[in-house]
């Protein structure tokens, strides 16, 4: 090889640029000190330590930061928590929200943090973002009540701010119950009171609606029967509960069954064929097809089909008895 020879001129070259990259990287001094929770860290610290942080060659800097801060990982893969419900693109700009080098008292989580992410008042956080509906007394709790390092600076090693919290009650308060029930607790409890029921997600058996709202839970679910409350959250009740259970039909035995089956329902169901749950009494808003008011014996043929309820059976009378004495086809 000679000086003339171009592949010499370019191993020169090459040589060149490698060895100013490197005297670059090994004399390279930092913008500023680190946060203190960083510059505990040994490896984070020294010449040579930026690509730990800021990623090397073959690593982009997200993928530096979530190798220490792996939650944060799973909730961008996961699209739950904070960062999992930001833009994909924005999530993975950690600089852009915690930067760093502005010395040990700086605080990688702050205000302008949350602003950056959306919201304005972190004191005032959606948590429902989160997907913990927070309501009740928990909407009067300071954020360190339920995150004991959310205003602790330097954040404690191995600690979390914000992270590491579900939505188990049991986290943050003693179960009373000590372990017998089966339901989780928001299954009975509401946010207000520990000793106050609630009824959220009753609708998958019963809609309180009607005659059925202002009623207390102990009406239906008293103590030492198979439908208490304790027999639910123990899970030894398995069936729904049916309208015969808690109330008594003044129906002939024959008409029951008889809509029961052209309904194709249970027996101790079909109530709910003519009467609905949003009625306050059994005696709103019935409706009756022609073919149900056949199972009582009476069809309703020629004249009977254009004539109203209330002529055969007056809104005057009070009792059932009275009102639907019961009529044969004569």
């Amino acid at each position: 090889m000679t000086l003339r020879s171009p592949s010499f001129w370019i191993a020169v070259l090459s040589t060149g640029v490698v060895l100013f990259v490197a005297y670059g990287y090994l004399n390279r001094t930092s913008p500023g000190p680190l946060t203190t929770v960083h510059a505990r860290i040994d490896s984070l610290g020294g010449a040579g330590s930026c690509s730990n942080c800021h990623g090397g060659w073959f690593e982009s800097m997200t993928d530096a930061c979530l190798e220490c801060h792996q939650p944060i990982g799973d909730q961008i893969e996961e699209r739950i928590g904070l960062h999992g419900a930001l833009p994909p693109k924005q999530a993975k700009q950690c600089a852009a929200c915690h930067s760093d080098h502005r010395g040990g008292s700086f605080a990688i989580v702050n205000r302008v943090s949350f602003q950056l992410a959306g919201i304005d008042d972190p004191q005032k956080f959606d948590h429902q973002l989160v997907g913990f509906a927070m309501a009740g007394r928990h909407t009067e709790l300071s954020c360190e009540k339920c995150h004991e390092h959310a205003d602790v600076q330097p954040l404690p090693e191995g600690a979390g701010r914000f992270v590491g919290l579900d939505k188990d009650c049991s986290n943050c308060h003693e179960d009373a119950h000590e372990g017998r029930m089966k339901l989780a607790c928001a299954s009975c409890h509401g946010q207000v009171a520990f000793d106050q029921f609630d009824s959220l997600g009753h609708e998958k058996f019963l809609p309180l609606t009607g005659g059925h709202a202002a009623l207390e839970c102990r009406e239906c679910h008293a103590k030492d029967n198979t439908h208490s409350l304790e027999a639910l959250g123990r899970g030894r009740r398995k069936n729904a509960r049916r309208c015969l259970d808690c109330h008594e039909s003044p129906h002939d035995e024959g008409f029951v069954t008889r809509v029961a089956v052209s309904a194709r329902e249970d027996r101790g169901a079909s109530c709910a064929v003519c009467h609905r749950a949003e009625h306050e009494t059994f005696r709103d808003g019935v409706t009756t097809t022609a073919a149900q008011h056949a199972q009582s014996g009476f069809s309703l043929a020629l004249p009977h089909d254009v004539a109203k309820c209330e002529e055969c059976h007056s809104a005057e009378l009070e009792t059932f008895a009275e009102r639907y004495p019961g009529r044969t086809a004569d």
